[in-house]
């Protein structure tokens, strides 16, 4: 494991960790071993400050990492909305304009793929549906997150280019293949001034941390950069991508968790004693 001098010498006086959840923080099959999560534990009771900012979305993040008791806000849709782990209170959130939301729907319909959105309601993360999309044209829900279309990539590839045509304001298009499905592409749609590096921000904000904190992010992909960027040191997990490996301070390899709690666990420890 590569090490290096943390910024500023002895005049740090706090850790923030932050870190990307699925191929970095998981397992293969994308959850938190028991052991991880003990220790995880331990150290947070102890002190240690510890977070994630992940592209999925509030339900699935929070069922797969509950337990963990994390006792600060976390990020999810790649840091669109950021929520109070414990109460799970919005607590910041970037929107998708809703014009362009609704052309993205009309869009899915003519191909008869259905869309999945994620909106705000009474400061909590509410996954749409349907009936609620059929209602929204009546409520004006307004304060969408995330949408996305998961199909082939054919399919996937072809709605992709149609919303490009568009040029539709305010939004930011991500394609990711489905981990559990080769043959599955999901389109991922949010707000084009969200990002995780503006997530990170948020998080220093609402916690009031100060300038003497280092922050250290853990990430593998694409769309993870922003979030390395903003990080005092970043940490590149696996076989990162060359555009993430310019902002990689330290290499990790990838073994379900266990490269990043050893991590934690060396560099929390020793600077607590």
């Amino acid at each position: 494991m590569k090490v290096i001098n943390y910024k500023g010498g002895s005049k740090i006086k706090s850790y923030l960790f932050i870190t990307d959840l699925d191929d970095t923080f998981l397992n293969m099959k994308a959850m938190v071993s028991d052991e991880i999560r003990e220790r995880i534990n331990h150290m947070i009771h102890e002190g240690l400050q510890f977070s994630f900012i992940t592209a999925r979305d509030w339900n699935s993040a929070y069922k797969i990492v509950k337990g963990i008791e994390i006792n600060l806000p976390v990020a999810v849709f790649n840091g669109a909305a950021v929520v109070d782990f414990q109460s799970h209170k919005i607590l910041e959130g970037d929107y998708i304009p809703i014009e362009s939301f609704w052309e993205i729907v009309n869009i899915a319909n003519e191909h008869q793929l259905k869309v999945n959105f994620n909106y705000k309601n009474n400061d909590r993360v509410q996954k749409g549906s349907k009936i609620i999309l059929e209602k929204a044209k009546k409520n004006k829900i307004r304060d969408v997150f995330s949408c996305s279309i998961v199909s082939n990539e054919k399919e996937v590839l072809n709605i992709h280019k149609k919303i490009l045509e568009k040029k539709l304001l305010g939004v930011k298009i991500n394609l990711y293949n489905d981990p559990n499905n080769k043959m599955i592409k999901i389109l991922d749609i949010v707000s084009l001034y969200s990002s995780k590096g503006v997530a990170i921000e948020r998080i220093k904000k609402i916690c009031q941390y100060t300038d003497d904190t280092t922050v250290i992010a853990f990430g593998n992909g694409e769309n993870d950069v922003e979030m390395l960027k903003e990080a005092d040191i970043g940490v590149g997990v696996g076989n990162i991508p060359n555009s993430l490996s310019k902002y990689a301070d330290i290499y990790l390899e990838y073994n379900g968790g266990t490269s990043i709690l050893e991590f934690l666990e060396k560099y929390f420890y020793e600077r607590r004693d």
